[in-house]
């Protein structure tokens, strides 16, 4: 899965080692693609640079700690001298007037390094999710399309006439190509106002990296990662989404291909976490800002809001790698998944209970209370669990884990405002989750917290068992839970299954990539170091070229599966990183 992330919180875009735009969705995350060729190739769009009568061969890498793309090519014709160009890809993100500047917008830098190269660029966005092919009209300074609500528009610093017509040209000098959602000036595209894009972009980040606590270990792993969860934060709303894509199976054939461009309040708490652990706590405030005005309580949301989410197919679509279906919509914001309220409020925690915050908001109160009555009131409801299982619904042992977790959280904010009533209510229910799971999910003859009431399987998430503090690491159960889990769920050592039971969906092939990770951190939690360190070396050696991971990873190849990126992976990178430092020191 040769694809690289970027962004600015507006949009996000993924652009494979030829640099080819395989995946954009404006004028948000979670829009009908304008160009979706990761799903379709023929009808799916397609913006990229062809070179003629030429072998390619390309490198790709991030600018150090910046969400910019250089891409480089080196072409090699019959006998003719090799020549090379560079390509740097952004969207463009710096402050203007105290304001984040994040406009809908790719910049395109096209360098000759080397000699001179006949190349072509090609644009042809699409609308509707591929139902339409939009076509071209020529404007002062470059291309427009319209049939989206703002059109889409195309400027260049040079060679208008030849990229109009898709005709080859030599690329004796640098070429700027910057491509808008809506109008846009064709000064965007000059040689002084894109370089001073691309320059406040990269200084944008790398300030923004400086800015950070970063641990010793793993640094440069954990830098892409706070970047890619940077990158799946709608600013406009404060949502954040659990990937970037839809439809990418978990495996071949598995049916199982969802669409992952929403907001799970599950998959949010453990990003905002995971960067106000590392000094960013502004992704926090902005994200329980966001479900503070929510209408009501369910699994997942649009990133504006949106509580209806119906699940539908795009037959046409061929899929990625001929994977089908391909669905927009996700039928889970039905399900129960009672875990949920406990996630909220330990969100809500990071916004009171840390310094630098101008003060307790009455948003979060409010919010602690009506998320200890969804507790109070569902504290032996069954539901669906955080794997979303399609059958019978089970009072699952990881929902009354973030019942206690929660609790702790709002014993927390209780603390920040001073106030009894909340802080009782919250210890009430805690030990209340605590006697529950202590009394019905511990299994003494195998040593371990099984995956539901009335289950007997393992299930990958109760490593949180040890890393939320539950088990603490001196207790005698801790180590045999971390061992038992391990040895049920574990490939290769490294790669971990969610669970091996049955889901209602059908057998499932595929690891899931944060598994190993949770089992990582629980490790160093529990002072084995080494083999943590091991563990996580071995998962990153998945990574793709420039350091992404997806959902998934094929136990037996090896290859990324599911969709791309995924939160959940990156979040577990810096919480192994910062276990291990901590506990290391």
């Amino acid at each position: 899965m040769d694809l690289a992330l970027i962004g600015n919180g507006s949009f996000q875009a993924l652009i494979d080692a030829k640099a080819r735009v395989r995946w954009l969705c404006w004028p948000r995350f979670d829009s009908d693609f304008v160009f979706g060729h990761l799903l379709d190739e023929e009808h799916g769009g397609s913006f990229h640079i062809d070179v003629a009568n030429a072998e390619v061969e390309t490198h790709q890498e991030y600018v150090e700690n910046s969400a910019v793309l250089r891409t480089e090519f080196l072409c090699r014709s019959k006998g003719d001298r090799d020549t090379a160009f560079e390509i740097t890809d952004l969207a463009p993100r710096y402050l203007e007037q105290e304001n984040t500047y994040r406009p809908r917008q790719i910049v395109r830098r096209i360098v000759p390094t080397k000699g001179h190269t006949s190349i072509r660029i090609c644009c042809s966005p699409v609308s509707h999710d591929g139902e339409q092919q939009l076509q071209a009209t020529a404007v002062a300074g470059g291309l427009s399309w319209q049939g989206h609500e703002q059109g889409i528009e195309l400027a260049a610093s040079g060679q208008i006439v030849a990229i109009q017509g898709e005709q080859f040209f030599t690329l004796a000098e640098p070429l700027y190509v910057v491509l808008t959602w809506g109008s846009a000036p064709a000064s965007v595209a000059s040689v002084d106002a894109a370089e001073r894009s691309i320059a406040k972009t990269i200084s944008h980040w790398q300030e923004w990296i400086r800015e950070a606590s970063l641990p010793t270990e793993f640094r440069d792993a954990v830098v892409r990662s706070m970047i890619t969860l940077k990158l799946h934060q709608f600013e406009d709303t404060g949502a954040v989404t659990a990937a970037t894509t839809t439809s990418v199976p978990e495996h071949p054939g598995s049916g199982r291909n969802w669409d992952y461009r929403f907001c799970w309040p599950r998959d949010s708490y453990f990003t905002v976490e995971a960067l106000a652990r590392l000094g960013h706590r502004d992704a926090a405030r902005d994200f329980v800002e966001f479900v503070g005005g929510l209408e009501r309580l369910q699994p997942l949301y649009g990133i504006g809001g949106e509580v209806e989410l119906e699940e539908r197919c795009l037959p046409k679509l061929s899929g990625y790698q001929g994977e089908q279906p391909v669905r927009v919509g996700n039928q889970a914001y039905v399900q129960d998944q009672h875990d949920i309220y406990g996630e909220l409020l330990a969100a809500a925690e990071l916004v009171v209970g840390t310094s630098g915050e101008s003060g307790p908001s009455l948003v979060v109160r409010d919010l602690s209370y009506a998320l200890l009555d969804a507790i109070e009131s569902n504290l032996r409801a069954p539901d669906a669990g955080l794997w979303e299982k399609r059958q019978e619904p089970a009072l699952h042992t990881f929902s009354l884990l973030m019942h206690w977790h929660g609790c702790n959280a709002a014993m927390k904010i209780a603390g920040c405002f001073s106030d009894e009533q909340l802080a009782e209510r919250a210890l009430r229910l805690r030990e209340a989750a605590r006697s529950i799971l202590e009394e019905e999910c511990w299994r003494a003859e195998e040593g371990f917290f099984a995956d539901s009431t009335l289950g007997h399987y393992a299930d990958a998430s109760l490593f949180m068992m040890v890393t939320t503090g539950f088990l603490a690491p001196d207790d005698s159960r801790a180590r045999s839970h971390v061992e038992h889990l391990a040895c049920a769920l574990s490939v290769r050592g490294h790669l971990l299954f969610r669970y091996r039971h049955d889901d209602g969906l059908g057998a499932t092939h595929a690891t899931f990539t944060v598994c190993g990770f949770w089992y990582a951190e629980a490790l160093a939690c529990l002072g084995d170091h080494q083999t943590s360190r091991e563990v996580v070396t071995a998962i990153l050696e998945h990574a793709n070229h420039v350091g992404l991971l997806s959902e998934d990873i094929d136990p037996e190849s090896g290859a990324l599966w599911g969709n791309f990126p995924q939160t959940y992976s990156h979040v577990g990178i810096i919480n192994c990183a910062l276990a291990l430092t901590s506990t290391s020191a």
